[in-house]
């Protein structure tokens, strides 16, 4: 995957639900505008392996505390 200038986003939700508890996620400072456009700091940054087709790759996610429609959206 070529991440460019877009942000992977997944939720606290997914995480927990995956079985990752909070203090194992690497501390951040960014900020980020949602959809609703209203600035956020992100809870933390974890890397998961995601697999597209045959392709297996450890990815870069940006997790929110916020309900969302998805669970993760990758840029």
């Amino acid at each position: 995957m070529d991440n460019g200038l877009a942000l992977n986003i997944c939720t606290l939700t997914l995480i927990k639900h995956l079985g990752y508890s909070k203090p194992t996620l690497d501390p951040n400072t960014i900020t980020i505008k949602a959809y609703d456009n209203v600035e956020r700091e992100l809870t933390g940054i974890i890397h998961l392996p995601i697999m597209v087709g045959p392709i297996t790759q450890q990815t870069f996610l940006y997790m929110i505390d916020i309900y969302l429609p998805y669970n993760i959206l990758l840029g």
